[in-house]
């Protein structure tokens, strides 16, 4: 198969280990997923905090590759939705700053 620009052939398509069949995981091994998923995706790219409002007020969100699930689920990817992702993080810098009083 060709591009219609060109007459070079497209590369062989792959499947690739992140969009995988649908997975049951727990919020904290999607989010986990997901952390793996940036390190080979162009990192970590977050929505604003309006956007994600706006998406939580309509009963959905965002997960990093863009697939659309409920705010506390995963997509069939395997990747947490953006809430879960910055909801975690923010639990990490409540710890954080826990045991920096400590």
């Amino acid at each position: 198969m060709s591009s219609p620009r060109s007459n070079t052939a497209l590369p062989e398509a792959r499947p690739s280990p992140w969009h995988a069949e649908a997975v049951e995981l727990t919020p904290d091994q999607a989010v986990r997923k997901a952390h793996e998923w940036f390190e080979h995706n162009s990192g970590w790219a977050p929505p604003d905090e309006d956007e994600l409002a706006e998406w939580v007020a309509d009963g959905v969100c965002r997960c990093p590759d863009h697939c659309l699930v409920a705010p506390l689920a995963h997509c069939q990817h395997g990747l947490a939705s953006w809430w879960l992702i910055l909801e975690a993080q923010r639990e990490e810098d409540r710890r954080d700053e826990h045991r920096g009083r400590c």
